[in-house]
């Protein structure tokens, strides 16, 4: 079995494309990470098939495996492959937000930043991929509206499980980008600014921002596709896979 990317981000919050034999559209793919979590997968063709990674809080290659979820398809004999978990900073895959050292700058010296990333990592998430008139090869599959949020990261006591228990919480969006899905961007990169001084949509009500929104010391930058519910909900719980940074102070 083939994996694109094998190197992930323990953080999740991405997809890998996993290349199978013979999959079939009506049935539901699981990826099951070693005994750990499991990977809801999405069928693009017969040949690859879009897992969207869970947080995997290890660093280190993990085993794998791939088969049906459903029905009588559970005596499937499963691929086996190899995915090795990186900390966000070696993630080869990571949101270019320019020089890491500006970033931990008190008070950050520039107030508009270097963003960079490659349009083809990513696809309209509205696509159905049941249609058998959506074909990987057209350009429009890439046009899409991107969403720059800021995700902030604390941790809290738990008597219950008896160690400290991470909470990633999305708290803004900075700004919207057009996904370019002209043949030049094909293999080159689209570069844009970030305004830091700039929140275009916030996640949190008042009172939170006045009383839980600096408990957020740490976080990172994720470049997600825009969906239906993202300028109507207050909170929110889960963002399409995307591309992310590394952690920076808030």
């Amino acid at each position: 079995m083939l994996i694109y990317p094998n190197i992930a981000n323990m953080l999740g919050e991405t997809s890998v494309d996993v290349n199978a034999l013979c999959l079939d559209r009506s049935q539901t793919y699981v990826l099951m990470i070693e005994q750990r979590q499991t990977a809801t997968c999405t069928v693009i063709n017969s040949a690859i098939a879009r897992c969207h990674l869970p947080k995997v809080y290890d660093w280190g290659t993990k085993t794998v495996y791939f088969q049906p979820q459903s029905g009588s398809h559970q005596d499937d004999k499963a691929f086996v492959g190899y995915i090795y978990f990186v900390p966000p900073t070696l993630d080869p895959m990571r949101l270019d937000i320019g020089n890491i050292y500006e970033w931990f700058k008190n008070p950050i010296m520039q107030t508009v930043m270097p963003i960079t990333w490659y349009p083809r990592n990513f696809t309209n998430p509205d696509l159905d991929y049941k249609d058998y008139n959506v074909r990987i090869s057209d350009d429009q599959l890439y046009s899409v509206q991107l969403g720059l949020y800021v995700i902030g990261y604390r941790e809290a006591a738990d008597d219950q499980i008896k160690k400290f228990r991470p909470e990633h919480r999305v708290l803004c969006r900075l700004t919207t980008y057009s996904n370019r899905n002209s043949l030049e961007y094909r293999w080159k990169p689209q570069e844009e600014k970030i305004n830091l001084y700039q929140v275009e949509k916030w996640y949190m009500t008042d009172w939170e921002r006045t009383n839980t929104l600096y408990s957020y010391r740490f976080g990172y930058l994720k470049l997600a596709p825009i969906t239906a519910s993202d300028d109507t909900s207050q909170h929110l719980a889960q963002l399409p896979s995307g591309l992310i940074t590394f952690f920076f102070f808030l």
